[in-house]
């Protein structure tokens, strides 16, 4: 259910750990461990274990890059 807004992003879960953070039309998927596709505007990017994709709203998302060690020790 959306609330007030538009959807920016959608990611299709498959057995892994991740945090997902939206705000202000931004989206940003860090994953802990496993693999996600993220799909935005109708391009995915598969991110995996240790990465992480912002989506600003109406693009798609932005190449997977390794997850920072201060965030990372945040998941």
């Amino acid at each position: 259910m959306l609330l007030g807004g538009s959807l920016s992003a959608v990611a299709a879960v498959r057995g892994t750990e991740f945090t997902l953070e939206v705000e202000h039309g931004k989206t940003v998927l860090y994953l802990k461990e496993g693999n996600v596709l993220l799909i935005a505007e109708g391009v995915g990017e598969l991110v995996s274990t240790g990465q992480t994709s912002p989506v600003n709203l109406g693009n798609p998302p932005l190449d997977s890059q390794k997850i920072s060690g201060r965030r990372r020790s945040w998941l």
